[in-house]
């Protein structure tokens, strides 16, 4: 009975530890989603921000952003913190005729977790030329996307050997999507700066953004949206948008609340940022969506919208959830056990 209450315990200590560093990791990933260089795509800036973000919550030797170039089968070291000696560089370029086993890996959008990366099947080859003159031992790599094409990796390695975690991976991931939001908006303000204000052009850009975007004028009436949102609002396009009110969506529930909230951010002229709703799709599917909205001015600094971007949140809710019905049962085993051996 003792054995089984230590059990328990040290079930009950090990999800606990998880469920804290998953919340830190969440919060970091949140934080630097805030960053204005990666909502602007201000590209060096914003892995500056991360490269440093990830290198002091995994507390690993150097964390570095690659991009990938499948033409010339090479990866290119866009930006690399040493944690060990707190500055920011680079690495040379790295090309799969000189490491094929690591780029076939890499090509396979394979996530690598070499403890030993002097042994891993993907990392081996990389010992001679790479590992040992910058004295690493172990690796994470993790690819980031672009239109469903790999774009790049995340590359942590540590001095020593490292045991990577699940939580290690999720953090990992979840930068990856920053760095694909931050390599989309880099794209767009480079668009942007040579096209002219072109509707047309400026909704197929719109349309390419991997989350659901909105706006709204002050009359509170849709006046567009990217190809998500009309997915989500069972429309063909955002033409059936325009002219539409909450009340004539699918969230027709929240017709009161959304419009409130839109008001809010047009008169104070303050963006509200990841805020956790509860969203209804064309199909009356209920799901969580995590929405940021800000207000949009003129060239007078007039308010004359709001725009909004959500995206869907559910499995997190969902995983959350659950890891806390097994701490709110592990803590009522333990409640029993202890009844039994007293």
């Amino acid at each position: 009975m003792r054995r089984k209450e230590k059990h328990i315990q040290t079930m009950l200590d090990s999800e606990k530890k998880r469920n804290e560093i998953s919340n830190k990791n969440r919060q970091m990933a949140m934080e630097l989603s805030k960053k204005a260089d990666i909502q602007e795509g201000n590209w060096d800036g914003a892995l500056d921000k991360m490269t440093l973000a990830i290198a002091k919550q995994l507390s690993i030797s150097r964390c570095g952003i690659w991009t990938y170039f499948p033409d010339e089968k090479k990866l290119s070291c866009d930006k690399l913190f040493d944690n060990s000696h707190k500055k920011f560089d680079t690495e040379a370029d790295c090309y799969g005729k000189d490491f094929p086993g690591y780029f076939e890996a890499i090509t396979r959008e394979e996530i690598i977790m070499a403890k030993d990366a002097h042994t891993h099947m993907a990392t081996r080859e990389l010992t001679e030329k790479y590992l040992v003159p910058n004295g690493m031992q172990s690796m994470l790599i993790v690819p980031f996307f672009n239109e469903g094409k790999i774009t790049g990796t995340i590359c942590c390695e540590n001095q020593e050997q490292k045991e990577w975690t699940e939580e290690d991976v999720e953090f990992l991931k979840a930068c990856s999507d920053l760095v694909t939001l931050t390599y989309n908006n880099r794209r767009i303000k480079t668009t942007l700066d040579k096209l002219s204000d072109d509707q047309e052009t400026m909704q197929t850009i719109i349309d390419n953004i991997p989350r659901a975007v909105f706006w709204k004028g002050r009359d509170l009436k849709f006046q567009g949206c990217n190809r998500i949102f009309a997915q989500v609002a069972g429309l063909k396009s955002f033409h059936d948008l325009v002219g539409r009110t909450d009340y004539d969506m699918p969230s027709k529930e929240h017709g009161d609340a959304y419009p409130a909230d839109d008001l809010a951010v047009m008169n104070s002229r303050k963006a509200r940022l990841d805020l956790e709703e509860k969203n209804v799709n064309n199909e009356g599917k209920v799901s969580w969506v995590l929405t940021s909205k800000v207000p949009v001015t003129n060239k007078h600094g007039e308010v004359v919208a709001v725009l909004g971007m959500f995206e869907d949140i559910t499995e997190r809710k969902l995983r959350e959830a659950d890891i806390t019905s097994k701490l709110q049962e592990l803590e009522q085993l333990k409640k029993m056990l202890e009844k039994r051996t007293n």
